[in-house]
């Protein structure tokens, strides 16, 4: 920054103000000095706010003017990565840590500081699919009202009977953990859970044409979800328990919840409207059978998994079965009598068990206005669902 001229500040007179001026123009100088360091300090840590990690700072004063006032200090203007990031500083007086890159990226915004690794891809799959799998959901409601045309109370039956899969999930969980299938005791149950779901979506869209089959194809693929749920959930534990034992287990574990519910999230926001606007230029089995493309998704993940091969207990007889299935149901019994932990389940559970009208509403949503109805299509339906996605995203 140019410094003001060497001509001191007169009065009104003419005549130079102090002992000829030299005062006013050592303050005005000493003013632009200091105006000069602020605006570097200034801008260094604007830039250091405005990036999330710095991507250099500096080790040498970059303006003449810092080292007129100090001139054996450096100025940082912004804050040194950690030592184990830090290349050797340059002849430019910038350090660039070494960790620059699409990959780090990619960790810190995408991943959200989870490990990358075969167990968060995997996990991140089966998350996804959850979501995504309700490209099927208004398909298989208009497939049961229009084209099996079953009443809103047969309606809401069925769908109680689709959540049994999901409250029996303890015993996936002992299965898996008891009973290897050929000697994997989560890939395998993956890989079947994978199967067998894009085996159900495929034959409600080819050979299902009554409601026994349709309950029951829609019961397999309900059950699909819920294994390779349990399963992946134990893969979390497992990796929040090796997060604790390295002393960063809360925020290890919090980082992957999250990761897992955005997933999750993602997966739903991104079927959301094409599960209405597919409906509109074509038929519920055309959605069913390209639904079922995406539980192979499980199973591409699935068959990348790194597991050590183990042995069950049916190796060692019934009786071996019998007593692992006593000593589970002891732990299981000494987790859910502790207060806090069946006070949240009752809660929940009456919370669960409050009736609700979504069945009825959708018959009245999608019935002719002439038949009491608001003759919504399922495009409207389909936007509705776009919205409620982007709220369990946020």
């Amino acid at each position: 920054l140019p410094f003001p001229p060497s001509l001191p500040p007169r009065d009104g007179d003419g005549n130079p103000r102090g002992r000829d001026g030299a005062g006013a123009t050592f303050a005005m100088r000493s003013a632009c000095r200091l105006a000069s360091l602020l605006l570097l300090t200034a801008g260094g840590g604007a830039l250091s706010l405005s990036l999330r990690r710095p991507p250099f700072h500096l080790c040498r004063p970059l303006h003449p003017v810092t080292s007129l006032i100090r001139p054996t200090n450096p100025v940082l203007c912004a804050p040194p990565p950690d030592e184990s990031q830090i290349e050797e500083c340059g002849d430019d007086g910038i350090v660039t840590p070494s960790n620059r890159g699409v990959g780090p990226w990619l960790r810190e915004n995408l991943l959200q500081g989870v490990e990358p690794s075969a167990d968060t891809f995997t996990i991140m799959a089966v998350y996804f699919v959850q979501g995504v799998l309700g490209l099927a959901s208004l398909a298989r409601t208009f497939y049961f009202k229009d084209t099996l045309h079953l009443s809103p109370a047969e309606v809401a039956a069925l769908s109680g009977l689709f959540i049994i899969p999901w409250t029996i999930k303890p015993l996936y969980g002992f299965f898996s953990d008891a009973i290897p299938l050929f000697g994997y005791r989560r890939k395998s149950y993956l890989l079947l859970a994978g199967l067998v779901g894009c085996l159900s979506w495929l034959a409600l869209a080819t050979v299902v044409d009554n409601v026994q089959a349709a309950v029951l194809a829609s019961l397999l693929a309900s059950a699909s979800v819920a294994v390779s749920d349990v399963v992946v959930d134990s893969l979390v534990v497992e990796r929040a328990r090796e997060s604790s034992e390295a002393g960063d287990g809360s925020s290890a574990s919090g980082a992957l919840q999250s990761l897992c519910w955005s997933c999750q999230a993602f997966g739903g926001l991104a079927s959301a409207y094409a599960s209405g606007s597919l409906l509109d230029i074509m038929g519920p089995k055309q959605v069913f059978g390209i639904t079922a493309i995406f539980p192979l998704i499980i199973v591409i993940a699935a068959s990348q998994l790194v597991e050590e091969q183990k042995t069950g207990i049916l190796a060692e007889g019934v009786a071996s079965i019998a007593a692992a299935a006593s000593a589970q149901s002891q732990r299981l019994w000494n987790a859910v009598s502790q207060r806090r932990v069946w006070l949240p389940a009752a809660f929940i559970f009456v919370w669960q068990a409050t009736p609700s009208c979504e069945t009825a509403f959708f018959y009245f949503m999608t019935n002719p206005i002439d038949q009491g109805g608001l003759g919504l299509g399922p495009e409207v339906l389909g936007k509705v669902k776009v919205g409620t996605s982007i709220a369990a995203l946020l």
